[in-house]
């Protein structure tokens, strides 16, 4: 079945920059830590953040101690006020979006208007809003209710942010035939208003839509409700599986979007299902493609063509033998490596990849199988070919293997909470480089038998460039649910613009370092053109990732792998070519 993913489905600014700021207080052990009222209507998400020591309190009078987060709705300022004088660490996690409003009320109640704000009563951000309104505030959220308001003036009319922007303004258009004298601001977020014009121009072009989010969300809902005024069928959801595959399986595509409070794994898994139905319209060709591309992205064969085709093209680019023994014992162990720490980190791949960790652990025997055996005829492999190469495998297996043990004693309390290395800030973006770079820019040189410095250190350049740029972009797909479970990536731990950013400034620095050694004539292998071209490629893929063109799913990781790919394929080419 073919999905067409709203580009603004997921977390929204202001309760992404809540997640995080709680998040990283609990990254930092910092503790016990309260939200007043729930972050988020997500129920699998407040479960998440139960787990990990943050809890939801509607009552605040009895805290004695600990961190409490003012969630993105906002608080009244009587509220505030009174949380002055508790013996608590406050931080404020009101959405900007929201602070504004509030300012306004406040502003213009002070001038001597009376505040109208189009929204629900009950809802924690009108709860909030009424309290900056120092002259009285109505709420109202139809036409009727216009009416109920006395003729005395001057009012000033706003809207809850996540409204809906067509009833807004019939209500504004109202509003001001009645009360000719009133101010009319609209603060509707402007997310809010794309999400709601996106889901329309995706209902013009599908089947059916499928919304998802919490049923208590208000933004969800309103999202459902404006793609069934569009006429076709609409689902709310919370959850996989409460798909109608019955129903979907008889079309032939269908949108998805999911509200500002759900999270992307949810969004994802989602997006997995709906992708693995076959429609009866499907073509055969189509449905063997996506079968093969699962399977690939799955069993992790992209990191064993990945390895198998990078080293490969570094031979080819040193005028090195090609022999199939080493490229084998690179891709295999390679493969198996990324196989062991897969099986060991159950954590995020949880919430990163609920799909795949589901399918990890139904064949759980097969892959320890698997792995154990591609790590040990590697290291068979190793031994016939160079005794240092072995040793080198051998002291590498070793460290992969603790990556994910508990290699420090509880009893030694002096590293804190880091018990091994992937405890480490940092530890599993740039491990997976470094293993990459002594099995693919050492290990050939070693076997070659002729270890030239500038040569060795060129590749491992290009190599740890390659495999960063790669591990990077991952670790931002996978940013949500590695802060749930606490694994500090770089992404994790700089923001994930700064981590784009860095992706691009070592992209581009890469681009001028490999022409300057081809031009000044330290490389005269024209081959070298087929690395450059990886890098130009690694900014189209931050590009499409920053634009939203593709969401991270199965085509966007298989394009991310091809970063590896892309330089053996090229270089077989050209190698036949020349023949």
């Amino acid at each position: 079945m073919k999905v067409k993913l709203a580009r603004t489905a997921g977390f929204c600014m202001g309760v992404k920059r809540a997640m995080d700021m709680v998040l990283n207080e609990a990254l930092r052990g910092n503790g016990p830590i309260y939200t007043y009222g729930p972050l988020i209507h997500n129920r699998q998400v407040l479960q998440l953040l139960e787990q990990k020591g943050i809890y939801c309190i509607d009552d605040i009078s009895e805290l004695k101690e600990g961190i409490l987060l003012i969630r993105a709705h906002g608080i009244p300022p009587q509220i505030r006020e009174k949380l002055k004088s508790l013996p608590l660490k406050v931080i404020d996690a009101t959405c900007p979006r929201v602070a504004k409003v509030q300012a306004i009320i406040r502003y213009y109640s002070r001038k001597g208007y009376k505040i109208v704000i189009f929204g629900e009563r009950e809802h924690p951000e009108v709860i909030g809003l009424l309290g900056y309104a120092e002259n009285g505030a109505h709420v109202i959220n139809s036409l009727s209710d216009i009416m109920s308001l006395l003729p005395k003036g001057p009012y000033l009319l706003v809207s809850q942010t996540t409204q809906e922007l067509d009833l807004f303004d019939k209500i504004s258009k109202a509003f001001q035939e009645r009360f000719p004298d009133s101010l009319i601001i609209n603060t509707i977020c402007d997310t809010t208003v794309e999400r709601q014009k996106e889901v329309k121009r995706i209902c013009s072009k599908v089947d059916a839509m499928i919304v998802v989010g919490g049923y208590h969300s208000g933004n969800t809902k309103r999202l459902a409700e404006v793609a069934r005024s569009t006429d076709i069928p609409t689902f709310h959801i919370e959850r996989a599986d409460e798909l109608p595959l019955e129903k979907l399986s008889h079309m032939k595509i269908v949108g998805l979007t999911g509200g500002a409070s759900t999270p992307n794994w949810i969004i994802k898994e989602v997006l997995q299902r709906l992708e693995s139905i076959s429609s009866y319209r499907e073509l055969g060709i189509w449905k063997g493609m996506k079968r093969v591309m699962s399977f690939f992205s799955k069993t992790n064969m992209m990191i064993f063509l990945g390895a198998l085709s990078l080293s490969y093209a570094i031979k080819r680019f040193w005028n090195m033998p090609i022999d199939g023994r080493m490229c084998l014992l690179v891709s295999l162990y390679l493969y198996g490596l990324h196989l062991i720490n897969r099986l060991l980190d159950k954590g995020s791949s949880t919430y990163n990849e609920p799909d795949t960790a589901r399918f990890y652990n139904r064949y759980r025997e097969a892959f320890v199988l698997i792995s154990s055996l591609c790590i040990l005829f590697s290291l068979i492999l190793a031994y016939n070919i160079e005794k240092i190469v072995f040793l080198i495998l051998i002291c590498l297996t070793l460290i992969g293997l603790a990556y994910s043990l508990f290699i420090i004693p509880p009893f030694l309390p002096i590293l804190g909470r880091y018990r091994s290395i992937k405890d480490i800030p940092g530890s599993k973006t740039l491990s997976i480089p470094i293993a990459w770079i002594t099995m693919i820019g050492i290990l050939p040189f070693l076997e070659y038998g002729k270890i030239t410095l500038s040569p060795m250190l060129l590749t491992c350049s290009i190599v740890f460039s390659l495999v960063f740029i790669r591990t990077s972009l991952f670790d931002i797909f996978h940013i949500q649910g590695d802060l749930i479970v606490g694994t500090e990536t770089i992404p994790v731990i700089i923001g994930e613009k700064n981590s784009l950013k860095i992706i691009e400034y070592l992209s581009a620095l890469m681009i001028l370092l490999l022409f300057y050694v081809y031009i000044s004539g330290v490389v005269r292998s024209p081959e070298i053109l087929f690395f450059i071209l990886c890098f130009p490629y690694a900014l189209l893929l931050v590009n499409i990732y920053r634009k939203g063109w593709i969401y991270p799913g199965l085509r966007l990781e298989t394009m991310v792998d091809g970063i590896l790919i892309l330089p053996g394929i090229l270089s077989m080419i050209w190698n036949i070519l020349l023949k």
